[in-house]
């Protein structure tokens, strides 16, 4: 059983969660002391979340790196996991690839990343998030305090300029942006001074559309790496 020390509880966190797993508490016991905590496909859930979040983040200053791809962790996850993340101060990387989260989710996480200061990498990717999660995610990293943090961020739309104006690296592999989302990305690269690596791996560009992340690119000082293999060129 995980014994909980009080300070800095969050208005979802002021309480032990009511719903349970024993397996999952009994494992977070194990290793809280880590630096990196991995859970990959583990059927992971929503209200998982509540325990991992109460359990194992809160006044956590070991862990540095948090992997969850592959579970089953939606928007209300998100919420507990946005609630512990405004206070913490030594998670750098946290992976949450593979999960079901969708807009809401991203709205959540774009609140706490306003506040957190030490969140460097973040993995998105095979989500269920669309335009408007771009837009929270976009305008938090426009406010957050960090700018030279490192965001790998695998959206399946990336329509704001916003989003990339801290970014260095940019991973869109395996995504759907056509011609119509590369626009906006150009656009936004003519006022991004930080990216250095583009990756547009397994998408659906056409040999007609590449002018517009080369327009972008043409004003844009910084990219040392283009990678647009795979695609309908």
């Amino acid at each position: 059983m995980c014994i909980y020390l009080e300070s800095k509880k969050t208005s979802l966190l002021s309480k032990p969660p009511t719903y349970r797993n024993p397996a999952l508490e009994l494992r977070i016991d194990i290793i809280k002391n880590r630096s990196t905590v991995s859970f990959n496909n583990k059927r992971l859930a929503d209200d998982d979340m509540e325990i991992l979040a109460y359990y194992l983040l809160q006044n956590n200053e070991t862990l540095t790196k948090l992997v969850l791809f592959s579970n089953q962790i939606g928007d209300r996850g998100l919420q507990y996991l946005g609630e512990v993340l405004q206070h913490n101060t030594t998670l750098t990387t946290l992976e949450l690839q593979s999960n079901q989260i969708g807009d809401k989710g991203l709205q959540y996480l774009a609140e706490a990343l306003q506040k957190n200061t030490t969140l460097t990498t973040l993995e998105l990717h095979s989500n269920r998030i669309g335009d408007k999660g771009a837009q929270y995610l976009g305008k938090a990293l426009k406010n957050n305090t960090v700018r030279d943090k490192l965001m790998l961020l695998h959206l399946k739309y990336i329509h704001l300029p916003a989003f990339i104006q801290t970014l260095t690296t940019l991973y869109l592999s395996a995504n759907q942006i056509g011609a119509k989302s590369e626009r906006y990305l150009g656009a936004a690269l003519k006022k991004n001074i930080t990216l250095v690596t583009l990756v547009f791996i397994y998408n659906q560009i056409k040999a007609q559309d590449p002018q517009y992340p080369s327009e972008g690119l043409q004003k844009n000082t910084t990219p040392t790496t283009l990678n647009v293999d795979d695609n309908q060129m």
